[in-house]
């Protein structure tokens, strides 16, 4: 009973960070986290079978049960650069480029069972441009609609960006039906803040069915539920494997942008699933592979296709025509299909992705272990997608981890990774804009501490 009273504290004190306001950042893996845990980060973000600390159920909560009595507490430095242009404009990059994004966690191990707490930054995506891009496709023609009805289209200034966060706090149960195979679930409590500025170029009934609830609304926030279920196995003394679904987080609707998000404000986290193997070929030695599947295209804010081109296309010509009609006024252009925010409306265009993952882990000795680790996934958005994605570039494809631990003592760990996602682009060129581009690099530095009891 006497371990109980620090572990309550820990709980509270974790449950309390995570109802704490969300911390901004712009994931690897399309909008998710690459790992979870300053070792799993070392690692690539490889973890389902290979669980190793009180973060374990953001992976897998069957994991849970082979990490013993412990609290683990992280907050990692992220920092992504990123950059876009629009119609042959000089690239315009991205301010907010440093966030602190916290996490942590406890378990108690009562046997077969163990139960615990994780809590952890899902991912999100942000962008703040100095310059508003799409005043350089758009701008005109709002002048002029302006300088002649003194209506629609209003001409939009100011820095134009994006900033998400979500935070998942994953209260966990596993129970070892067998002496080395546990089960696990994780009911999924998910915050999530959202706010959007400069958008004015879409703000009127051309474009969405809720032009007041577009941009400029300040911070929202939406709450919502779904579950993590896992199994991890291990086989024998050298190998071990895992698997982990999570279904979809069923947000409430960010009522603030119900004119910018599909179906009037919805923004559900997507379900993912994931299997992995961990290798030991010698005592000192883990070898961890994942593949995993991130189901974007689920969620219709995230999924559905943006204006097409030819749509844009009509719609700018017939707002031309409406502007310099000779002696008399032609009527107004016909509203975009899919209005933003309408049910069904326009949304990013992100595919669903699978994300592969390797890491390597080495005891030096006892008290010194090293890791290393890569992530491989393909970007979610098709080029045909990249007007809208402005805001959210989330194209990176490689990234490289490094890691390592050192005990001081036998119950306390110092935990430090380094992550480095490699730059990518993508660009295309339309006759309606010209050329369009969106890039991004980023590096990470993570520092947890774990305390064994």
């Amino acid at each position: 009973m006497e371990m109980k009273s620090p572990v309550k504290t820990v709980l509270a004190l974790a449950v309390a960070a995570g109802l704490a306001a969300p911390t901004a950042a712009f994931a690897t893996n399309g909008y998710f986290k690459l790992g979870y845990g300053t070792k799993q980060f070392g690692m690539g973000g490889a973890g389902v079978a290979y669980p190793q600390d009180a973060i374990a159920a953001a992976t897998n909560p069957a994991g849970m049960a082979f990490v013993g009595n412990r609290f683990d507490i992280g907050v990692q430095l992220f920092s992504p650069k990123r950059d876009a242009s629009l119609g042959g404009t000089t690239d315009v990059d991205s301010g907010a480029t440093l966030f602190a994004i916290p996490n942590m966690g406890a378990v108690i191990d009562q046997g077969p069972l163990a139960y615990g707490v994780s809590i952890y930054a899902n991912g999100g995506m942000n962008t703040r441009y100095a310059s508003n891009l799409y005043d350089n496709a758009f701008g005109p023609l709002n002048q002029a609609a302006n300088a002649k009805f003194g209506v629609p289209l209003p001409a939009n200034t100011g820095t134009l960006g994006v900033n998400l966060a979500q935070v998942i706090i994953a209260p966990t149960v596993a129970y070892k039906v067998l002496p080395n195979t546990s089960i696990g679930v994780s009911p999924l409590i998910g915050i999530q803040a959202f706010r959007a500025y400069g958008l004015g170029d879409f703000a009127n009934p051309f474009f969405s069915s809720d032009p007041s609830h577009v941009t400029n609304q300040g911070n929202d926030y939406s709450y919502g539920g779904g579950v993590r279920v896992g199994i991890q196995s291990n086989l024998t003394n050298w190998l071990s494997v895992g698997a982990t679904w999570a279904s979809k987080v069923y947000m409430s609707n960010l009522d603030k942008y119900r004119g910018l998000f599909a179906d009037g404000g919805s923004f559900d986290i997507p379900s993912n699933f994931a299997v992995g193997l961990a290798l030991k070929p010698t005592p000192g030695l883990v070898v961890a592979f994942d593949a995993q599947r991130i189901l974007y295209n689920q969620v219709s804010s995230i999924g559905n296709a943006g204006f097409s081109d030819a749509q844009l296309g009509a719609f700018l010509g017939g707002f031309q025509n409406w502007l310099t009609g000779n002696g008399m006024t032609p009527p107004p252009p016909q509203a975009l299909p899919r209005l933003l925010g309408s049910a069904g409306g326009a949304g990013f265009g992100w595919q669903d992705i699978t994300v592969y993952k390797v890491g390597l882990a080495y005891d030096v000795n006892d008290r010194l272990t090293v890791r290393a680790g890569f992530d491989y996934t393909d970007s979610p958005i098709p080029n045909n997608q990249l007007l809208f994605n402005i805001l959210a570039p989330g194209v990176i494809k490689y990234t490289g981890t490094l890691g390592l631990s050192y005990k001081p003592t036998a119950t306390q760990e110092i935990n430090v990774a380094y992550m480095h996602a490699v730059r990518h682009n993508q660009s295309v060129v339309s006759p309606l804009f010209g050329r369009t581009e969106i890039g991004m690099y980023q590096n990470a530095f993570e520092m947890g501490y774990s305390w064994k009891f």
